[in-house]
């Protein structure tokens, strides 16, 4: 599936969106202008950014800049059991330019600019970091309009001072946004899509409408990686996300990441994050 453009709703009655989310059932993989800004407030499930995948955790925020692909899932399995309960997320969305051309430019907001700027590949704030500026953002529909751009104005600035971690890879972000982007994202949308499944070079290169050996030319080019490692890449960061759930076997999750063989799963994983499955989901129960 290719990520979908999205026409979001036309703000009513003020220059941005402000709504709560409960994560839909079918929630694709898409893009649209405006920059947002989710706060977990109460969900269970997992999150795609860019070429990133992370376990939504209680209390985090996350700012996606303009045009990023991305989509959140919820965790079937959970709300399954646990059926009297729905994920909620708060999701404000405002275009680059909602307060003019020129607002931004001023002396007193280049610093927030720049901090959109970064936004560009996606930002995750850890619930530890940011202190009251989760109930701040819960607390922004019970404002008055003019009260309410303020206090997001504010919010916004707590953030960029704030500490917080890139998402998206540079390299992601860049080949999506220059000229060979549409080959490059009829790639990236097969493999977020079909990751779990078995995946030939060929499948690929069709996609490019590419040779097998021009494809692995254009992606090392143009990604700094062959097509192989991002691959692996993506599957290890899915098999990081389920090991920190700590509800399925090793060898299940190997499966379930597209690893026939337990081996191959072992020895890429330890490439790639640098320890052992086990020791991973060892730390990972610790921490939880």
């Amino acid at each position: 599936m290719k990520p979908t453009f999205r026409k979001l709703d036309s703000p009513i009655g003020g220059s941005f969106l402000i709504k709560t989310d409960d994560i839909p059932l079918h929630n694709p993989w898409h893009y649209h202008p405006e920059i947002e800004l989710m706060y977990f407030h109460r969900a269970v499930g997992s999150r795609f950014i860019g070429d990133n995948i992370g376990k939504i955790n209680e209390g985090e925020m996350v700012l996606i800049g303009s045009n990023l692909p991305h989509c959140i899932q919820r965790n079937w399995q959970h709300y399954k059991q646990a059926i009297h309960d729905s994920p909620q997320v708060k999701i404000i969305q405002f275009l680059p330019d909602f307060l003019g051309k020129d607002f931004w430019r001023s002396p007193e907001m280049q610093g927030l600019q720049r901090f959109f700027d970064t936004a560009g590949e996606g930002l995750l704030f850890s619930p530890q970091d940011l202190g009251e500026l989760g109930s701040r953002v819960l607390g922004l529909v019970d404002l008055s309009p003019a009260a309410r751009l303020l206090e997001l104005l504010n919010v916004l600035l707590c953030l960029s001072q704030t500490p917080s971690k890139p998402l998206a890879s540079t390299a992601f972000v860049e080949t999506y946004s220059q000229s060979h982007h549409h080959k490059l994202n009829r790639v990236y949308e097969y493999s977020v899509n079909h990751f779990m499944d078995k995946i030939l070079i060929s499948d690929v290169a069709k996609l490019a409408h590419l040779t097998e050996a021009a494809f692995c030319r254009f992606f090392k080019q143009h990604t700094g990686k062959t097509y192989i490692q991002y691959l692996a890449e993506l599957r290890i960061a899915f098999a990081c996300k389920m090991l920190s759930e700590n509800q399925h076997t090793i060898r299940s999750i190997a499966a379930e990441c597209g690893y026939q063989n337990l081996s191959l799963f072992n020895r890429q994983f330890k490439e790639i994050k640098k320890i052992t499955p086990s020791v991973f989901l060892e730390k990972a129960s610790e921490k939880a």
